[in-house]
């Protein structure tokens, strides 16, 4: 579950960032997808392990991208909270 997460959030990233719905520049759209794939590689390790506190392992990595690269990890939940508003 963990890593089709992480799979579809770079998805999800890269394909925003193509249309222009996330406002990132190259260099920012490279550091969330790096980001995201250091969350990745802690998981597998052990070293990034989501807590009772997180509300899912999608709230868990989102956190933990934003730990790792600052206020952009932000933009991208907040594009994906907005989805999911509209869906709900």
């Amino acid at each position: 579950m963990h890593t089709a997460n992480i799979h579809g959030s770079i998805a999800y990233a890269k394909g925003l960032a193509r249309v222009g719905i996330l406002p990132v520049t190259g260099e920012e759209e490279v550091k969330i997808v790096e980001g995201l794939q250091a969350v990745e590689r802690e998981r597998q390790s052990g070293q990034f392990v989501p807590t009772p506190d997180d509300e899912d392992i999608h709230t868990a990595n989102e956190c933990r991208l934003t730990e790792l690269i600052g206020p952009l990890g932000g933009k991208l939940k907040r594009l994906l909270d907005q989805v999911v508003d509209v869906q709900i």
